[in-house]
């Protein structure tokens, strides 16, 4: 679903489109570029980790930390 919702905005709405979007809205159209560089970047992360985006991360949260 992440990797679909990622190309919709690059290769149908465009990224100027979607700038535009964000500006019909009420909010100014410049963080579009920065919003799908995050969005793309956690579909990489999801889709590089495979199964192992759903574990425990011993960098984010080592064994001794309170969980």
């Amino acid at each position: 679903m992440w990797i679909a919702h990622a190309l919709l905005r690059l290769f149908v709405f465009t990224l100027p489109g979607t700038a535009q979007f964000f500006t019909s809205i009420g909010f100014p159209g410049f963080p579009a570029y920065r919003v799908f560089l995050i969005v793309a970047s956690i579909v990489l992360w999801l889709v590089g980790d495979g199964a192992g985006a759903t574990r425990r991360s011993n960098f984010l949260a080592p064994r001794g930390a309170a969980v």
